[in-house]
């Protein structure tokens, strides 16, 4: 005689194991398909002087930080929610703009694509600051 939790789990079908893929590799992917390899993409860069703060990937040259937030790990607690935000506002007062994506949005080959199209957007208009508006110099 077979007991109910046998019986259960005998009566469901194996779902077949799919590779996983980390979302940065998605990233990645998405970025070399868009012929963005001119732009140099730097992974894991330190953007602080005194903090051990990084980014996912950067554009250094443009200060355009990406960040990549997986549900597991630390995005999906109150500590690790408030250090991606303290890490975020740190980089936007250095000077940086952040493109924040999730599972859902590098999950999809179409939102994936708009995500990459949102970048280059984001890339001519920070290739524009920088070359419409100087730095101001203080007094």
């Amino acid at each position: 005689m077979s007991t109910l939790t046998e019986t259960m789990s005998s009566s469901k079908p194996e779902k077949p194991q799919r590779k996983k893929v980390k979302l940065e590799q998605l990233f990645l992917d998405a970025w070399n398909a868009n012929k963005l390899r001119g732009i140099e993409l730097v992974q894991q860069h330190y953007f602080h002087p005194t903090r051990r703060f990084r980014l996912d990937f950067a554009i250094v040259a443009l200060k355009i930080g990406i960040e990549v937030d997986g549900f597991f790990m630390r995005h999906n607690t109150n500590w690790g929610i408030s250090e991606s935000y303290e890490r975020q506002n740190l980089a936007i007062e250095l000077g940086w703009v952040i493109v924040r994506h999730t599972r859902r949005t590098l999950g999809s080959r179409k939102l994936r694509a708009d995500a990459i199209d949102q970048l280059w957007r984001i890339i001519e208009m920070r290739r524009k600051q920088f070359e419409l508006y100087p730095p101001i110099i203080p007094r």
